[in-house]
């Protein structure tokens, strides 16, 4: 059962990795964007454009509620003060404002190797050893290619 539930889970890790990474194509020709909020509560923004995955709040100009998804084609005039930020100053990961950021290949690279991590190997060979050097070169250069 425990070989299983760790099998289960080490998909979900690829599956998620996946996920992120096709998420991250296509960002760099779409901007998606998620806006929650409940009565006297500030709205909270999930966006993930240009690469990258923002998320932050801003004060709630109205007491309803608030679920909003949008997607739309990127233009050249549609870059966010937190992109500007991050293209003038070249950083991958931080705060502007009360906007946090991170490139999007970051959560599909922990993905992935919390799913290697995961599916434990009962004996070390050098083919396992080769087999995991090139999934992890091939994520790696994924993220230097993209």
């Amino acid at each position: 059962m425990a070989k299983f539930l760790r099998y289960a889970l080490a998909t979900f890790c690829f599956a998620a990795s996946v996920g992120c990474l096709a998420l991250w194509w296509r960002s760099m020709t779409h901007i998606e964007l998620i806006a929650f909020a409940r009565p006297s509560m500030p709205v909270t923004t999930v966006r993930c454009s240009h690469g990258y995955f923002i998320v932050g709040t801003t004060a709630n100009p109205t007491s309803r509620n608030l679920n909003l998804y949008r997607s739309h084609r990127i233009r050249a005039d549609s870059q966010s003060v937190v992109v500007q930020e991050v293209i003038r100053t070249g950083r991958c990961f931080g705060e502007v404002r009360h906007f946090k950021f991170c490139p999007l290949w970051y959560p599909a690279l922990v993905f992935a190797l919390a799913a290697v991590g995961i599916l434990q190997i009962p004996r070390f060979t050098i083919r396992s050893a080769l087999i995991a050097t090139t999934i992890i070169a091939a994520l790696l250069g994924m993220v230097v290619v993209l």
